[in-house]
């Protein structure tokens, strides 16, 4: 909408400086690149690499204490690295649906 404004403006033959300088301070905050270039992008990975570190270590936490609590036919009749590598799916799987729920299916569920 912006963009218009400022085309509009400019055909016309008047000097969009106002709506030039909107125009670019929305560009940088919303990053023109891939990824997180912009601020209001940048702020969101900072913001949420504390809630993953957090959700990480509980749900490590709590998986390593029930691995303890199993009882020793069943550690006898595991491989480690097949427990680690569930682990390791484990945490990174919940980081991911945290991650699509917050920021995909939570902003379209906002606008209804």
């Amino acid at each position: 909408m912006l963009y218009r404004d400022a085309v509009n403006e400019l055909s016309s033959g008047t000097l969009a400086l106002k709506t030039i300088c909107i125009y670019c301070l929305v560009c940088a905050a919303q990053g023109t690149g891939i990824g997180n270039s912009g601020i209001i992008g940048s702020t969101r990975s900072q913001l949420w690499l504390s809630i993953t570190q957090y959700t990480n270590k509980e749900v490590n936490c709590q998986l390593f204490r029930h691995i303890q609590e199993l009882s020793i036919g069943w550690h006898l009749g595991r491989k480690t690295g097949e427990v680690i590598r569930i682990v390791d799916r484990s945490s990174s799987a919940i980081t991911n649906l945290l991650n699509y729920i917050l920021f995909s299916i939570g902003p379209v569920l906002s606008i209804l």
